[in-house]
């Protein structure tokens, strides 16, 4: 599944970017609605093994910055996040010398999903402050 934002958004602290558009759609184990901050991986049916587990790839990569900062410099962050909680190894930093400067920002990482259940995936605002994104994509493709 790709999905993407590329009109320019506002998004306050701890809260997710918004993917407007679906360029390729997801499968029965990928889900997401046009407009939300979510993607739903699903696990597969448990047959009483682990095996069932479905591992997944999701990269995010977009523009980010600050409308305004209140010193010289400033750091901005967004982070993959996994049922809510931002993966800090995800965390994709820049330090804005100069408001309304885009800066890209990109990440991966594996994703499991267990046996009949779910994870919901997003990318959140991990900065102190209110930033900008655009051009935003999400991929998630099940590699197992």
């Amino acid at each position: 599944m790709e999905i993407i934002a590329n009109n320019p958004q506002d998004v306050a602290v701890n809260n997710n970017i918004l993917f407007t558009d679906t360029v390729v759609k997801g499968n029965k184990w990928i889900s997401h609605r046009n407009g939300s901050g979510l993607i739903t991986l699903k696990g597969l049916r448990s047959c009483g093994c682990e095996c069932q587990k479905a591992r997944y790839l999701v990269t995010f990569s977009g523009n980010i910055t600050a409308p305004a900062i209140t010193g010289t410099t400033e750091e901005i962050s967004v982070a993959i996040s996994i049922d809510g909680e931002p993966g800090q190894a995800t965390r994709m930093r820049v330090t804005i010398g100069n408001p309304g400067n885009y800066y890209n920002v990109s990440a991966s990482t594996y994703i499991e999903a267990p046996n009949n259940c779910c994870v919901k995936v997003s990318v959140a605002n991990t900065s102190a402050r209110l930033i900008n994104v655009q051009n935003a994509n999400l991929t998630a493709v099940r590699v197992a």
